[in-house]
């Protein structure tokens, strides 16, 4: 709902000249209104065709608008596919500063199919999502530092009733942040500690 996207745009330091991308955008609502906002640019990608095609009737309706009066808004792009094998998402998700990802509903095996592409986001991206990818305030330890979601710090954010559609009371959502730098730092203590262990043993 409008006022959930209000609250990412301010949380994530959406602007313009930013690129959000939308894994799931529907009827692209959610991507109409950012860009709107704040002049952003925006990607989204749909799997069913019947809101695909809903998307882009929007799209044009909001620019034919736009011109009318004299409003700003942003480059916006939808495409029909698959968010996993369409080749214009591993183009775009690369340059992406947000990526919103609606997962309240997804299989596992979708979550699980996602989280390898994450490695392509650049420093400081951050993914929105209604279920986590990796846990709030983890610990990098080194049972899990070579998980593909360690690259993340993970904060935990509730939202109110009537700020989303599919429910009548509030709930938790999630921001990723990128943050490469300090697990390369974790990493590095936890491979320096390793040899020496290695080094120890063989005295």
């Amino acid at each position: 709902m409008p006022s959930f996207i209000t609250n990412d745009i301010a949380q994530t330091g959406l602007r313009t000249g930013s690129l959000l991308v939308d894994l799931g955008s529907g009827v692209g609502n959610v991507l109409v209104q950012a860009s709107l906002s704040t002049g952003c640019s925006a990607f989204g990608v749909e799997v069913m065709a019947g809101p695909a095609a809903l998307a882009e009737s929007q799209l044009q309706q909001i620019c034919t608008r736009c011109r009318m009066w004299e409003l700003r808004i942003g480059d916006i792009e939808f495409v029909e596919g698959d968010m996993l094998s369409n080749s214009r998402v591993d183009e775009v998700l690369p340059k992406a500063d947000i990526v919103l990802v609606n997962n309240t509903v997804f299989q596992e095996s979708l979550n699980a199919a996602l989280r390898p592409k994450f490695l392509d986001l650049k420093e400081g991206a951050v993914v929105v999502s209604l279920q986590p990818f990796g846990q709030p305030n983890a610990r990098v330890i080194e049972c899990n530092i070579d998980d593909i979601c360690a690259i993340f710090d993970v904060e935990e954010q509730s939202y109110r009733s009537g700020d989303v559609s599919w429910g009548s009371g509030g709930g938790s959502y999630y921001l990723h942040r990128v943050d490469r730098v300090g697990y390369a730092t974790i990493r590095e203590r936890f491979e320096h500690s390793r040899a020496r262990s290695v080094r120890a043993g063989r005295r």
